[in-house]
């Protein structure tokens, strides 16, 4: 695995949309990040540097900014770490995310709620 040591080296500065979109160890994990939702949702989406800094609003989607937050700390995390960014830690927070907010609607009765948010993401990829 990569490590952002290389990126000090570099003469670009380290801005926050640099770090967040534009470095060398962050794009490939926004391609990865867009398979997993495709896999998610079996919608496309390809992100932009205004999608990643805002979010985006897809109304049947409303996981996609949850995961743009995580995805965000994510990047943060690793930076701060000195290695590179992998989809993996994603879709673990995601699952645990998934696995918490089932315990909850059960144990509250609100069932529907849950499947409403989750149900075009039900048994895939987490």
């Amino acid at each position: 695995m990569q490590s952002y040591v290389r990126q000090n080296i570099t003469s670009e500065p380290e801005t926050l949309h640099h770090l967040l979109f534009y470095c060398s160890f962050v794009q490939p994990f926004w391609k990865n990040f867009e398979c997993f939702f495709y896999l998610l949702t079996k919608e496309f989406v390809h992100l932009t540097l205004q999608d990643v800094m805002i979010g985006i609003i897809y109304p049947n989607y409303p996981l996609l900014n949850y995961l743009l937050l995580v995805a965000k700390l994510n990047i943060w995390h690793c930076r701060r770490n000195l290695t590179s960014p992998v989809i993996d830690v994603l879709k673990l927070k995601a699952k645990v995310k998934h696995e918490t907010e089932k315990l909850i609607c059960v144990k509250t009765n609100n069932i529907d709620k849950f499947n409403k948010k989750w149900d075009l993401c039900m048994g895939l990829a987490l």
